[in-house]
């Protein structure tokens, strides 16, 4: 009978016994059920039946580790996936949680911003050739990617050897989707080589002097978002002809453009900015004035329109065919340098007052200020490579 004291009884399984309830000793599996045992509450020896648990529990995998089973490539993801110990006929691709995003060019420089949760990148070892620069990186397959969201940082802005400055790109991609956010101070500056860029869609500003003197840069769009553009943040390329100012764009520091041959276009929208002399020179809009910020094309002679009131720094620099050039009488500021380089210039009209702490030192060739601050409203001329101005009467 159920609880004999001799442990070589046999009992059989459905006599005298006082069974408990069913429990749960076997999970289910992707493959398999689970198994329920009922166990007898008199027997000193363990004595057991068992039925069918649980069913089959289609997401109870026991999965092994990720195998990589097509690497990452420079502008391409790559796969993994991992195997069911339960049943080898399941499996599951990396590409279906979490993605292996492409690397970039090999041999960018990467490093670990201060809240640890991006990367900058660098050039590295990367000196010419097509520049792919990755949305994500991690440092190993064992780490977790993180977004790349700057080129260089502020230590980095005159360091030919830590950012993009001076290097042989031919061209420049950010993959998708890119998270870079900042360019540095200089990032392109001296790419002689640079013939194609895209810029991201999180760029919000462009830089002092980052693409200065990309000379074979031939076509450049700056992407809705961008809010502003630094000092000679295009000088010198001279290969760019045309931009277009996207609708967000509200602030231009000193002739981002100077030395180029750019014809400007505004997008419909854009009340902040308009264009003057057919796209040739670009006026910043104010309710209290409007400033010519960049005319690098500059040629001949110009009549600038009544409604100028200021001309910022550099607007003219090295604009050399420019040969007279009429001020208008509201014209109240001209910033330093606003002429310089400007050799053939020999004929400058003013119709109005302004004061000497309203005209920059170093503002036109020679002594053209002085004589105007001392002699007034008219027309001052000289001969060409002369330093010395006379008014005509």
């Amino acid at each position: 009978m159920c609880g004999d004291p001799d442990p070589n009884t046999v009992i059989p399984i459905n006599d005298h016994h006082k069974w408990g309830e069913y429990i749960q000793t076997t999970l289910p599996t992707c493959s398999a059920q689970g198994i329920k045992t009922q166990k007898c509450a008199e027997c000193t020896t363990v004595n057991s039946v068992t039925q069918t648990g649980d069913a089959i529990n289609p997401s109870a995998h026991d999965w092994g580790n990720w195998t990589i089973v097509q690497p990452t490539e420079t502008t391409d993801g790559g796969d993994e996936n991992r195997i069911c110990a339960h049943n080898t006929n399941h499996y599951e691709n990396r590409s279906t949680g979490e993605i292996l995003y492409a690397t970039g060019t090999i041999g960018l420089e990467y490093e670990l911003l201060e809240d640890n949760n991006a990367y900058c990148v660098r050039a590295g070892t990367v000196t010419d050739g097509v520049l792919y620069i990755p949305a994500f990186h991690r440092p190993n397959s064992d780490s977790e990617y993180l977004p790349v969201t700057q080129l260089g940082n502020d230590q980095d802005r005159f360091s030919r050897q830590s950012t993009f400055m001076g290097k042989l790109f031919t061209a420049v991609h950010f993959l998708t989707p890119s998270n870079i956010t900042f360019f540095n101070d200089n990032t392109f500056t001296g790419c002689y080589n640079l013939e194609e860029i895209t810029l991201p869609a999180g760029i919000t500003s462009i830089r002092e002097l980052a693409f200065s003197y990309c000379i074979n840069l031939k076509e450049i769009t700056l992407p809705e978002g961008i809010g502003g553009i630094s000092l000679w943040a295009f000088r010198g390329c001279t290969s760019l002809s045309e931009i277009t100012l996207p609708e967000t764009l509200y602030a231009i520091g000193s002739n981002p453009f100077a030395d180029t041959s750019i014809v400007f276009t505004v997008a419909p929208g854009n009340n902040n900015f308009s264009v003057i002399d057919g796209g040739k020179g670009l006026v910043r809009q104010y309710t209290n004035g409007n400033i010519l910020v960049s005319y690098p094309t500059a040629s001949g002679i110009i009549t600038l329109p009544a409604e100028i009131t200021d001309i910022n720094p550099f607007t003219f620099i090295g604009c050399a065919n420019l040969t007279k050039i009429i001020l208008p009488s509201e014209l109240a500021r001209i910033d330093q340098m606003a002429f310089s380089g400007c050799t053939n210039l020999n004929s400058v009209t003013f119709m109005g007052n302004i004061t000497a702490s309203n005209l920059a030192s170093a503002t036109f060739p020679g002594d053209l200020r002085d004589k105007y601050l001392a002699e007034g409203i008219g027309t001052y001329t000289r001969e060409t490579g002369s330093n010395t101005w006379t008014k005509q009467n």
